[in-house]
Parts: structure tokens; C-alpha cells; sequence
């Protein structure tokens, strides 16, 4: 027997199974909206009546409104520089952050606890219970690019809202302002302590200074020492003495060596001055260094060191230039020897001189550095207390030209329209949330909702052919035969285009071989999923188009087309054909339909399911292939049973029909398993019920019930038959004739 090939996709059990939550698209969640429309109405109204009442019944709430002016105390630029000093104490970073810390003081529950002690706001509660009342309504907000703030207060009294806001503003006014003064009233306190105690540290200083002279008896009043002066005169008469003796010496030797020379003058005291004004350039050199560094140059300890020295030598200078001269002399070789050795010895007893006061010099120097340190210290003393003396003099300057820290720019005015609730608004925005929730609720079901409501997602899911798509068929009397739903009843109805073009999609999987595909299984995974009527309809349709059609019951276990034809269960049937008790054309009835016969199950009583994969079967059915273009057999359930299986093996193709929205695919997907298992030709699937865009598969006609309600259409033109008939007038009365030949 021919078969069909397998479709080219690989097994289920060979590729990941999909979830259909998963495979969701934003189109999907569209048509839940769409389809649960009357769920998302529903939502939005119970969600707005709820939301509307609450808005309705919230408490009205006015707010009174103010302004204030924070800044930093300013005052003129002279009293400024006193305040930044430091009396003040007060940094740079701290007026920067006098307004922040004012604004937080604003907001602040301590100043709110302040206003609650005024009696005329407490009323009958506690100064606690107006801090909170401040607290909870109180806004504060800046001006952009200035330091002018807004204060806003709200609540549900309009003239005591007013009151507290007013209170509020003019206790902080007050606070701040005070706060100020006592700050200039302690730096002025501060300024006066801190001049009485320089004044007695500068008494203790001089003191000191006092004692010093007194006992040293080498220091003068203005710290200068007298044998540093000693020393200075008696070092300037060696040098002179030492110029006389080279220039002596130097005559001497020239007169020995040359006596006709002419005079010459003494140069010692030139050179002496040349290296002076050497020295005394260095000196100005370093001087203006430490001038050009020094911040304050004239308090330089090393700049005074070296102003010192650089005056003491522009004195040498000037003692060496008014020196004279030594007179002329003409050079001779008999200069009496004992004028030299009487400058020599002069010069020694001055040398000793020189080491003595030295000596001295250095054993008081500690006592000459202590008096210029207390000296240097008596002059900052001075300074300073001068500088505590302006200052104090100018605090009354001060008092006069700061400025107040808050000024109320714009006082609280009783309000009288309340701002909030905003109940327009909120109504607005009650039915926008309300509908969100719909929204929400609707596409939460969707996401939980296992369904898979399109028959490409089934068919992708099972990896398997879309044959056709079934639209739900409205049940109508006219409908109605044997319990199945009869589209061909109404044939211009999308039903009945519905069963066409499954057929058109069996001719075009086999068009290679049409004739391949004669006996067709039509089987469901679980019962109830519509595969009778799809075998019934669909024999019908091979049969209008003129193709011999035969449609066999072969579902022992329910049979269903006995109470098509009106047969009883005990009239002979394919049982009995295929125990032998019957001939097969004796049990086939003929339909009104030309071209289609039908065979029932007939006396089923305790007769094995395995007689469906018996031999018999098979030379049954391949006698009917002989006679019938094509033979539709309505077979079993899938799950849970072996007769589907074993008839899938004896057949050219097999229809799987899927019941639309199935909650669980899973139960269909084991089904595919099972007769891939068993080596079923399985051709597609069947969707069968669509309820959602059944008008998409369809460019024509309209749903059977509706056509069913309308004008007759009369069959007899196209099948000589009447367009309803009660559920006997199927079969035709008269026996079938079969000819020899179409039994073999």
C-alpha cells in the first residue's frame, strides 16, 4: 500500500518543545485586550466609582502663602574687614552657609514648638499638636537666583492656617535678628577683654626689658650695644693702622730698589674702600630679595639683620673717604726703621683689645638676644593693642550701618479658595488608573493563560503541516444531523469554504501522486475534540466534488455515525464485516449525497480492539480503495488507547484535529508522539472551532447559522436533494449494486 512521505520536519521528541507563554507576541496581548473588552470595561467602571468616591469625599485644604528675605548680615566695608578679623572668629565658610542653616531653622520642629506657645494659636491643644500641625503643612521653597523664599502652609482652616504662617514668620524674624545682636554686643565684649589683656602683657614686657638694661649695663635704652659700638671703632683704627704700615713698607722696598722714582701715594685706604662697596652691593642684593618674598618686610628679622650691617659699613665708607691722604713723600732708603716698629706695636695693643671685647661680647649675647626678642615682641604688643583700640572705637559705626538678616517681604493673606484636592484632575486621573488596572488585570490573565488561541502557534508547536482551520459553527436545526453539525447543508457558508479548502490542502500534499492518499485516518488526541464531524464534513466535500467517498466508523469504543443514518446498534456494521458474519456491501448505506456511502460500527458488543490490526482490516480497506476514490475513516481517540495507533499503520494518511484554544498542549504533543511511535503517516493538523478572526480565512460567504436563517439555497440544482431532511433521509433506501470487479 502507498504511503505518504513523512513531512520533512524532524519528530517532535527530536526538537525543544515551546511554551506558548513563551512564545507571546505583543500582537497576542492585543487580542486579549480585544477579546476580553467587556472584563477591561468592567474594571475601568468599578475601578472609576471607587477611586471617584474616595476623590469626592476627601477633606477640602486652603494654603496661605508668604515671602521672606534671608541673607547674610552685611555692613560697610571698613566694619566688614573688622568682622572678618579676629574678634569675629567667625570663617568665610560660615557666612556661606548662614543662610542654609537660617532655612533649615525655618523648617525646623523647635520653631514650630516656639509658635505653639503663643495662646491664641494653641487653642484647646498642646503646643506639640500645633508643631505638628506646622511641621506636616509647611513648605519652603527658594526663588531661583536669589535668597527670597516662599512659604507655604496648608490646612483645613483657612483664617488659622493665616495665623500660624504669620506667627510662624515673625518669631523667625525675631529669633534671627536677636541672634545678630548678641553676636555684636559679645564681640564687643570680647574686643574690650582681649585690649586689657594686651595692655597687661605689653607692662610685663617692658618690665622685663628694664630689668635687662639695668643689669647687663652694656645695652642702651634703645637695646644697642655698647661694646658691639667698642669693637666696631677699634677694628676701623687696626685697619688704618695696617694701611699705613703696608704703605710704609711697600716706600721702603721701592726706594731701596729704584731711588730716583718719584713720589708715590699710599694705596691701602682705595683698596680698603673698594672691598667695603663690594660688600655693601652684596648687602643691597639681599635686602631687596627678602623685600621682593617677605610679606611683611619691615617686621623681617633677616631683613633687619641686614640693614643693620649695610648702614655699618656706609659708615666704614664714609670714615675711610674723609681719612687724608698720607703727604708725599719722596722714596728713600734711610727711612728710620723704629717709625715702623713703634705702627706694629700699636697694632698689636690694639689686636688685644679687639679679643678682649670680643670675649665680652660673646659671654653677653644671651642676655643681648633675650632684650631683642622682648623688644620685638613690646612692638607687636603695640600694634595689636593700637588695632584693638580702632576697633573698638568703631563698634558704634557698626550698629548703625548692618543690615537685617530677614525682612518679610510679602505677609500671609487669609485664602479663599481651597487648593487641594484638585478633583477634576484626580477624576481624570481615576478613570486613566482605573483603566490601566484594566489593562494590567487583562494582560496578567493573557500572560497566565495557557491557551493557544492561533492554529499556526499549534501547528509550530506540533512541528506539523496547518491542513486546515474549522470557524466555530453555530448549532442550528437546519445544522443538525445525528448530533453533528452538517455544513453541507448550507454550502455558501464559511464552514463549508472552511472543509473545501482542507481538502484542496490533501490534494496539494499528495500532488505528485493523488491517488496515494485513498484511505484517511481522522483521529484527536482526546475525544470531544470535533474529529466525527471533520470525517463527516470532509467525506461529504470529496463527495460534491465527484470523487466516490466512503466513510467508515471505525470508533469502537464511541460510535457516532449509527445515529446519523438512524441505525440501531444492533444492525450489522464493520464489526461484522470484519468477524466475517457480513459482506462489506451489504452494510454500506448510501447517502442522498451522490457518491457518498457510509459504514457504521455496527454490534460491537465484546469484540477485541485488536481486530483493528487484524488482516481482515486491511483486505477491507484495500478492497475499498479498489472501489472508492477516497475512504474516510473516523478512528478512535489518541491518548490512552492502542486502536488509533494500530489503524494509523494500515492507512495512507492521517488527520489530527485539534480542538481551538487548547489550554494544555501537551496532551496533543504526546499524541504526535505516540503515532510517530508507531509509524503513522501523520499529514497535518485540523484546527477545528477558531472563534477569534474567522473572517480572515475567508473572503467570502458568512457564518452557516446565518445563512441556515436566511433564503433557502437550493441543493437540487447542484445534488438533487432537498436541503433538510430528518436524520434517516441520509441514506438512500435502495441496496447498493457492486459488480464483481469491484470487489477484487
Amino acid at each position: 500500500m502507498d504511503r505518504i512521505p513523512q513531512h520533512p520536519y524532524p519528530p517532535f521528541s527530536q526538537f525543544p518543545a515551546t511554551s506558548a507563554e513563551s512564545a507571546k507576541t505583543p500582537g497576542d496581548y492585543l487580542a486579549a485586550v480585544m477579546r476580553r473588552a467587556w472584563l477591561l470595561a468592567s474594571v475601568t467602571f468599578m475601578g472609576f466609582l471607587f477611586l471617584a468616591a474616595v476623590v469626592i469625599r476627601m477633606p477640602d485644604k486652603y494654603q496661605a502663602m508668604g515671602e521672606l528675605l534671608v541673607e547674610s548680615p552685611k555692613f560697610d566695608g571698613h566694619v566688614s574687614g573688622m568682622m572678618e578679623s579676629s574678634i569675629d572668629r567667625r570663617s568665610s565658610d560660615e557666612n556661606d552657609t548662614f543662610v542654609p542653616n537660617k532655612v533649615a531653622r525655618l523648617r525646623s520642629r523647635g520653631l514650630a514648638t516656639r509658635v505653639g506657645l503663643y495662646e491664641e494659636v494653641r487653642q484647646d491643644g498642646t503646643e506639640q499638636d500645633v508643631a505638628d500641625e506646622i511641621v506636616e503643612g509647611l513648605n519652603v521653597r527658594p526663588q531661583p537666583g536669589t535668597n527670597i523664599f516662599v512659604l507655604s502652609l496648608k490646612g483645613a482652616n483657612a483664617a488659622r492656617v493665616t495665623t500660624l504662617l504669620e506667627k510662624l514668620m515673625t518669631t523667625f524674624s525675631e529669633e534671627v535678628n536677636r541672634e545678630v545682636e548678641d553676636r555684636i554686643r559679645n564681640s564687643r565684649e570680647h574686643v574690650a577683654s582681649a585690649l586689657a589683656a594686651q595692655n597687661r602683657e605689653l607692662r610685663d614686657i617692658q618690665d622685663q626689658i628694664q630689668k635687662i638694661v639695668v643689669e647687663t649695663r652694656i645695652l642702651t635704652p634703645k637695646g644697642e650695644s655698647l661694646l658691639e659700638r667698642q669693637y666696631q671703632n677699634l677694628r676701623e683704627a687696626l685697619i688704618q693702622k695696617r694701611a699705613k704700615i703696608d704703605a710704609m713698607e711697600h716706600q721702603a722696598q721701592a726706594a731701596k730698589m729704584k731711588p730716583d722714582l718719584p713720589i708715590l701715594q699710599a694705596n691701602g685706604v682705595q683698596e680698603r674702600i673698594r672691598d667695603l662697596r663690594i660688600k655693601e652691593d652684596m648687602f643691597i642684593e639681599q635686602a631687596q630679595a627678602i623685600q621682593r618674598t617677605a610679606k611683611n618686610s619691615r617686621r623681617d628679622p633677616a631683613l633687619v639683620e641686614i640693614r643693620n650691617r649695610l648702614t655699618n659699613i656706609q659708615e666704614q665708607i664714609q670714615e675711610y673717604e674723609a681719612m687724608a691722604e698720607p703727604p708725599p713723600v719722596r722714596l728713600a732708603s734711610d727711612l728710620p726703621d723704629f717709625f715702623l716698629e713703634s705702627l706694629r706695636d700699636d697694632a698689636a695693643r690694639t689686636e688685644a683689645q679687639l679679643d678682649k671685647i670680643n670675649q665680652e661680647i660673646q659671654k653677653s649675647m644671651p642676655r643681648l638676644l633675650e632684650f631683642q626678642t622682648l623688644e620685638e615682641e613690646r612692638k607687636r604688643k603695640i600694634q595689636s593693642i593700637e588695632e584693638l583700640e580702632r576697633q573698638l572705637s568703631n563698634f558704634e559705626i557698626l550698629t548703625k550701618t548692618r543690615s537685617q538678616p530677614v525682612t518679610i517681604t510679602v505677609h500671609p493673606v487669609q485664602p479663599v479658595k481651597p487648593v487641594w484636592p484638585p478633583r477634576k484632575a484626580l477624576l481624570v486621573l481615576s478613570l486613566v488608573a482605573s483603566f490601566a488596572g484594566g489593562v494590567c488585570l487583562v494582560l496578567l490573565l493573557e500572560h497566565s493563560d495557557k491557551t493557544v488561541r492561533s492554529p499556526e502557534r499549534i501547528a509550530d508547536l506540533l512541528n506539523l503541516p496547518l491542513y486546515g482551520v474549522v470557524p466555530r459553527i453555530r448549532r442550528h436545526p437546519m445544522l443538525q444531523r445525528g448530533g453533528h453539525l452538517w455544513t453541507t447543508a448550507v454550502p455558501q457558508s464559511l464552514e463549508a469554504d472552511s472543509y473545501r479548502n482542507l481538502r484542496a490542502s490533501i490534494l496539494g500534499g499528495s500532488r505528485n501522486a493523488p491517488a496515494s492518499l485513498r484511505q484517511i485516518l481522522v483521529t484527536s488526541a482526546k475525544a470531544g475534540e470535533g474529529k466525527s464531524t471533520t470525517a463527516l464534513n470532509l467525506a461529504a466535500t470529496f463527495a460534491r466534488a465527484g470523487e466516490r467517498t466512503i466513510l467508515v466508523d471505525a470508533d469502537l469504543r464511541r460510535p457516532s455515525l449509527g445515529g446519523l443514518v438512524g441505525e440501531s446498534p444492533d444492525h450489522p456494521g464493520l464489526v461484522d464485516v470484519l468477524r466475517g458474519l457480513e459482506a462489506w456491501q451489504e452494510v454500506v448505506r448510501g447517502a442522498e449525497i451522490p457518491h457518498l456511502d457510509l459504514m457504521t460500527t455496527g454490534r460491537v458488543g465484546d469484540t477485541p480492539i485488536e481486530i483493528l490490526g487484524s488482516r481482515e482490516l486491511r483486505q477491507l480497506l484495500a478492497g475499498l480503495a479498489k472501489h472508492y476514490d477516497r475512504v474516510i475513516l473516523d478512528g478512535p481517540a489518541v491518548l490512552g488507547l492502542a486502536d488509533c495507533r494500530m489503524l494509523g499503520q494500515i492507512v495512507d494518511g492521517c488527520l489530527l484535529v485539534v480542538r481551538a484554544n487548547p489550554r494544555n498542549i501537551h496532551p496533543i504533543q504526546r499524541a504526535k508522539v505516540m503515532l510517530e511511535q508507531s509509524q503513522v503517516p501523520l499529514m497535518g493538523v485540523v484546527y477545528n472551532g477558531l472563534t477569534e478572526d474567522y473572517r480572515n480565512w475567508s473572503s467570502y460567504g458568512a457564518p452557516a447559522a446565518q445563512v441556515a436563517r436566511g433564503p433557502a439555497i437550493p441543493m437540487a440544482a447542484e445534488a438533487q436533494m432537498p436541503m433538510y431532511a430528518p436524520a434517516g433521509a441520509l441514506v438512500r433506501t435502495e441496496p447498493v449494486a457492486y459488480s464483481q470487479g469491484n470487489l477484487r
